[in-house]
């Protein structure tokens, strides 16, 4: 029983470890030493017969078991701290720390403002923000993620719980003045004729603009493809370039005055912009109030500029 006991006590060092891959970055996510966060590991792997970190070449990675074990790792951590918690949940004392992902528009000209206002209210609530990839619902799913705020494609939040933000689309962008700027819709045909910029920062955009290419042949060839809708913007603006966004983004970074969002002859699959998390995180009370402070905000946020 006593050394039951003692691997429990382990976990909140083993989630630090799966959550950062990194002894150091655990230590101090942990706020311990490096030579104390070894010792754990070395714990750890006794108690998990598991190397659990592993080193490929210059690179260290989670083995197998330990990407295997990460999704249980963090539900037991979110139901632990859940049965535990208070009562009555005060965000001016909590010291939660958050896993948040979302994209670099939203990081850019929301969140990073809804977290400086979260600072005043719940000034011991930390959060880390990671900008999403093709592995970002998965992230959620195995709990290495808290939270999302991201623009999703029909079913793949399916194993999710989630409040929907606003609705969304894909749209073309481009600036004004453009041949094609007065259309009220766009035909793929004509969409062809001009330079097609590829954004890849728009995670969801790649799927509908692989189902443009495979259905109408259209789109296959891009003049250039960038991380960045900023670098998009750039590109796109002083010539007859143009780029495949959502309304969201549109809203977002403020676009009406020098550039054109229109839709095209093909619809756009139904889109939803939404707060996500995992499931055992649903009655946690930090989370839940933390939910709260980010919707009330981003809903504000889009209903004054759809408006």
């Amino acid at each position: 029983m006593a050394s039951n006991r003692l691997k429990m006590s382990l976990l909140p060092a083993l989630q630090a470890i799966l959550d950062t891959g990194s002894v150091t970055r655990a230590a101090d996510q942990m706020h311990v030493t490096q030579s104390t966060m070894s010792r754990t590991l070395s714990q750890l792997r006794e108690a998990l017969n598991d190397p659990i970190l592993v080193r490929e070449g210059n690179h260290i990675f989670l083995s197998e078991k330990a990407r295997q074990v990460q999704p249980l790792v963090s539900k037991l951590m979110a139901d632990s701290e859940t049965l535990f918690e208070n009562q009555h949940f005060d965000p001016a004392v909590s010291e939660h720390h958050f896993r948040i992902g979302s994209g670099a528009v939203i990081l850019d000209n929301f969140l990073i403002q809804a977290l400086i206002e979260l600072k005043k209210v719940a000034p011991g609530i930390s959060s880390s923000v990671s900008l999403p990839d093709v592995d970002t619902i998965y992230s959620m799913e195995s709990g290495e993620l808290d939270l999302g705020i991201i623009v999703t494609l029909p079913d793949t939040t399916a194993n999710l719980c989630k409040e929907v933000i606003s609705t969304a689309s894909f749209n073309v962008l481009m600036r004004k003045g453009h041949p094609m700027s007065h259309r009220e819709t766009l035909d793929l045909t004509e969409m062809d004729q001009y330079p097609f910029v590829i954004t890849q920062a728009v995670i969801a955009a790649s799927p509908y603009i692989n189902s443009l290419r495979e259905q109408y042949g259209f789109l296959r060839n891009p003049w250039l493809k960038l991380p960045s809708l900023q670098a998009a913007l750039q590109a796109i603006r002083t010539n007859d370039a143009f780029t495949i966004v959502t309304n969201v983004e549109y809203l977002a970074m403020d676009l009406y005055e020098d550039f054109v969002l229109l839709p095209t002859l093909t619809d756009s699959p139904p889109l939803k912009f939404e707060m996500v998390w995992p499931e055992h995180w649903q009655f946690n009370q930090a989370h839940q109030w933390m939910r709260g402070f980010m919707l009330n905000r981003l809903q504000d946020f889009f209903r004054q500029h759809e408006a």
